[in-house]
């Protein structure tokens, strides 16, 4: 295989993995945490669009257990839309033999 078309071949291959990594940064995923008593909706680019708590959780003489229940929740999400991503990169990376 020439060095033009291993080039080529390489640019084309940036050029989709960026447009999927825009494609994903503007997708929506949605996270239910303790059975959906927290429910979370984060964009692929991290960004939080929404959080709901189940009324039930909302306790005024236990504040300190809801927010260590919200962060652990955001902080799950975030690892798993992180963790998609990375699949995804390495999924959009073609296997070129000979090169690595």
């Amino acid at each position: 295989m020439s060095f033009k078309k291993i080039t080529e071949m390489m640019r084309q291959a940036e050029r989709q993995s960026k447009q999927k990594a825009l494609d994903f940064e503007q997708k929506l995923f949605e996270y239910s945490y303790k059975n959906a008593a927290i429910k979370i909706i984060i964009f692929g680019n991290l960004t939080i669009k929404s959080i709901t708590i189940d009324p039930a959780l909302i306790d005024p003489e236990d504040k300190v257990t809801l927010e260590e229940m919200i962060t652990e929740a955001v902080n799950e999400a975030v690892g798993d839309v992180k963790a998609k991503y990375d699949q995804l990169m390495e999924e959009a990376m073609p296997q070129m033999p000979g090169l690595f």
